[in-house]
């Protein structure tokens, strides 16, 4: 059997729309996008069909309850009248058929909604957009993990960049338990970074350039070359934001 095939061929039957459409209608089709052997074919044309929409429904439930846990800022400053129909559309677009990269599922599935928002979500959630990234920004940072030898960032680090004042506008949140109706744009670099010897964040605000300098820290792609990149490399050093080998 080819397991990888078939796991995948499963996992797509369940979260991503017409799927099952296209194995009932084009079964050799299906068969050759899975590289599904006969037997394989034969165990997911012969499943019962509505257990499969109960553990469909089942899965899509679960999501939206990882997204509103792990986005609470985010729900707050979306219109609640437009929940449906943006989890609908993300459903719809977003299938998780790609393991959470930081392993935890609801940070996976959060920072699956906040690129949704980013890249293919409606006019007029742009806030909403900058809460999400900040929100999962931070549930890395808490929950990172240890990261490849080339990346100089601990993996207790992430950056962000944003069009709002995203740190006032989400303690504002957590005072309040609402997020300020129509902020004025205020760009905003940021690095947020979990102590070493607990789970607490902080958020530090940082320049433009310093923010450009640590991300090229991050992507691994980076030589000092001006007074002004060391002096910034030297604050990574001392903060403890640098792995052993950005040291």
């Amino acid at each position: 059997m080819t397991d990888d095939g078939f796991q995948r061929a499963l996992a797509e039957l369940l979260t991503v729309p017409g799927t099952r459409r296209m194995l009932d209608d084009a079964a050799d089709g299906f068969a050759a996008r899975f590289a599904l052997t006969a037997d394989e074919l034969g165990l997911l044309l012969g499943t019962n069909r509505s257990r499969l929409d109960l553990t469909a429904r089942s899965i899509v439930g679960k999501r939206l309850d990882f997204v509103r846990r792990a986005l609470p800022a985010t729900m707050s400053a979306l219109p609640a009248r437009s929940h449906q129909g943006l989890f609908a559309d993300f459903i719809g677009r977003c299938p998780p058929v790609e393991p959470a990269e930081h392993g935890a599922r609801p940070i996976g599935e959060a920072r699956r909604f906040a690129d949704y928002l980013r890249d293919c979500g409606p006019a007029g959630v742009p806030l909403a957009a900058d809460l999400a990234e900040y929100e999962v920004l931070r549930a890395e940072a808490q929950f990172g993990q240890p990261t490849s030898s080339d990346r100089l960032l601990g993996g207790h680090v992430r950056l962000g960049h944003f069009t709002f004042d995203v740190i006032t506008l989400y303690d504002g949140w957590r005072r309040a338990g609402r997020v300020q109706a129509e902020p004025t744009p205020r760009p905003t670099w940021l690095a947020v970074v979990r102590a070493s010897e607990s789970s607490a964040l902080a958020c530090f605000r940082l320049g433009e350039r310093a923010y450009a300098v640590l991300d090229r820290l991050g992507r691994g792609e980076f030589a000092p070359d001006s007074e002004v990149e060391r002096a910034v490399l030297r604050l990574a050093q001392q903060e403890g934001w640098l792995t052993d080998a950005g040291c």
